[in-house]
């Protein structure tokens, strides 16, 4: 699956850090960082530090990163043919008595490398604890081997001294290797890049990483994190995606929206036109069926004796009362305001005027009272001014509803 994944998304760039144990119980760290762009792999950036948190500092986040250890506390022992390919059984053949649990081991070129778990476990807290993926590690100058024979094919000499080895060939492959001092003024040309003797061990790890071809330590940690790595790039690619294809089909809804949206607006315009003779007559009907409602209700719509009634009480007025207004079926105030349109009271005349003996006003209410069609005279309000000796009043007058004799 791993390697299906791996070949389904490469990775463009990765870091190679070399972490060298020294005698003195020190660490010297050096990494380089390459890109792979069109086939084409070179150098993105370069440094060196004395701990493993400098470099961290030095690297995005979001960049892999493959290790080479060597130094102190790193061992190889070489062993000849017939022995078994398994790293555990190889170790307790050629290391009786040894702790594999306790122990990181590779077999690569008939040597058996192996180191302290507790050694490796800090270097890979450190890095996991800062958000940093770990793609490989390796041991010893492996990585450096096959890519100075790589890239010096040309070169038929069966010892080899870069990156502080001394590297030992017979028919091409590494057969042995002696730790020796740098020669910090060597510079080494792979393609276009020049690469310092302090360098050329991490760039070989991340050199080896992009061919395809690198040694590695037996750890479930590692195989993990690669994997967790590429799955995380395979489903960030996944997601990317699909919101890609959301975009397009969005995008398409859009269009076809707007297409349908521009035929919707030209079939309204035209239904607009059909049915606006229709809307009208619609709009007419409800007028007048509102209108009828309305003069219903003030009682237009029945036989009108609205001269009638005015008549009968101008006969029955006496001269000493005079008369302001008279209001017949008059518009209920409180009505009209809370239902905020013209209401009207039918079957109520109310009359307004003054009088300067209220005598004459008792008696002309009674004479009103008295009256076939009348059902009832109310006194709304009555106020008598002094200087004029004259009274306001307002009176209201109930018609009866039924027919009676007029």
């Amino acid at each position: 699956m791993i390697q299906r994944l791996v070949n389904a998304q490469k990775t463009n760039q990765v870091a190679g850090l070399q972490v060298e144990f020294t005698q003195v119980g020190e660490m010297a760290c050096s990494y380089v960082v390459l890109n792979l762009k069109k086939q084409i792999i070179s150098i993105h950036k370069t440094g060196q530090a004395n701990s493993i948190e400098e470099v961290l500092q030095q690297i995005e986040t979001n960049t892999p990163i493959v290790i080479v250890v060597d130094g102190k506390g790193v061992l190889h022992k070489p062993f000849g043919k017939d022995l078994p390919t398994d790293p555990n059984q190889l170790a307790q053949v050629l290391l009786p008595g040894i702790k594999v649990d306790e122990m990181y081991l590779q077999v690569e070129a008939s040597i058996l490398s192996f180191a302290r778990r507790n050694l490796i476990d800090d270097i890979i807290i450190k890095l996991k604890t800062q958000g940093f993926d770990i793609l490989n590690i390796s041991f010893g100058p492996f990585c450096l081997a096959k890519v100075v024979k790589l890239t010096q094919s040309n070169n038929q000499e069966d010892t080899i001294e870069v990156g502080g080895y001394t590297l030992n060939f017979g028919n091409n492959n590494l057969i042995s290797f002696l730790k020796t001092d740098y020669n910090h003024l060597a510079q080494y040309t792979i393609g276009t890049d020049n690469i310092s003797q302090t360098h050329i061990n991490a760039y070989s790890a991340a050199f080896s990483w992009f061919m395809g071809n690198y040694p590695q330590i037996v750890a479930q940690e590692i195989t993990s994190s690669r994997e967790e790595y590429f799955y995380k790039k395979f489903f960030n690619k996944l997601f990317i995606g699909l919101i890609v294809t959301l975009f397009v089909i969005l995008l398409g809804n859009y269009i076809i929206f707007e297409i349908e949206r521009d035929k919707n607006v030209s079939l309204q315009a035209k239904d607009q036109v059909y049915s606006g003779k229709s809307t009208k007559l619609i709009k007419i009907r409800k007028e007048l069926k509102e209108k009828e409602t309305f003069l219903d209700k003030a009682g237009w719509m029945t036989s009108s004796k609205l001269s009638f009634y005015a008549d009968r009480i101008a006969a029955t007025l006496p001269n000493s009362i005079s008369l302001n207004e008279l209001s017949i079926n008059p518009e209920d105030e409180k009505l009209t305001r809370d239902n905020r349109k013209l209401t009207l009271r039918p079957g109520t005349i109310q009359v307004i005027g003054m009088c300067g003996q209220p005598t004459d006003l008792n008696r002309w209410i009674s004479d009103l009272d008295q009256l076939r069609w009348v059902s009832g005279v109310q006194m709304v309000s009555y106020t008598y001014d002094n200087k004029t000796r004259k009274g306001t009043f307002k009176l209201e007058i109930t018609i009866k509803t039924d027919k009676g004799d007029f």
